[in-house]
């Protein structure tokens, strides 16, 4: 069936449609469908120091990473300044201090994220203190005992005295004048005691 028979069987009208529909389908198949809207949602933050304990005049580094997010600030102890998604700054505090970082979410809320960094004085440089040299303690010295001297008494028994003989004088003796003898001279004498008077008379006068 033509073209034309087919306008004739369906009416004029009803033609009118629907090659006023195919036209639309033809206008819509050569654009692009557009994407569907997303949903903002609640803005996720990372934020922090590394490292977060420090001793004066080190620095440390901060660190943020931002999602849904329609603006971001970093609050330094000098002011805020407006900052990138994701980014990092070096910091150099001279004393304990918190830094922020303040984000608008896309869905209007606001969040704020603290990071501490903890500042620790520097080292005293104490001189150390000037070797002493121990003193090496000596034993006393051992007192030595002076032995005492012995003094030996040698006792000498005294000499045994002898009994000196007590001289007796012997007794002088008498001649006996003999009457025979008479006139005679006579020799005087010592008489032997042990001799007898008798014997000695007669030697004399022999």
């Amino acid at each position: 069936m033509s073209f034309r028979h087919f306008l004739a069987h369906v009416g004029a009208p009803l033609a009118a449609a629907l090659v006023i529909a195919a036209l639309l389908l033809a206008a819509c198949a050569g654009q692009p469908s557009p994407a569907p809207t997303a949903t903002p949602g609640n803005p996720v933050i990372t934020f922090y120091a590394s490292p977060d304990t420090v001793r004066s005049p080190e620095c440390t580094t901060l660190y943020w990473w931002v999602d849904h997010a329609t603006e971001v600030f970093l609050i330094l102890p000098g002011g805020q300044v407006g900052v990138e998604g994701s980014g990092q700054q070096q910091v150099c505090p001279q004393s304990t201090t918190t830094y922020r970082l303040k984000v608008n979410g896309a869905n209007g809320r606001q969040e704020v994220i603290d990071a501490q960094v903890i500042v620790l004085s520097p080292p005293t440089n104490t001189p150390a203190p000037p070797h002493r040299v121990k003193p090496t303690r000596q034993a006393p010295p051992t007192a030595t005992s002076t032995p005492t001297p012995t003094i030996a008494f040698t006792v000498t028994p005294p000499p045994t005295l002898t009994a000196v003989p007590t001289w007796t004088p012997l007794p002088i003796a008498t001649p006996a004048v003999d009457p025979l003898l008479a006139g005679l001279p006579v020799r005087w004498g010592t008489i032997d005691p042990l001799v007898p008077a008798a014997t000695a008379d007669t030697t004399e006068h022999r």
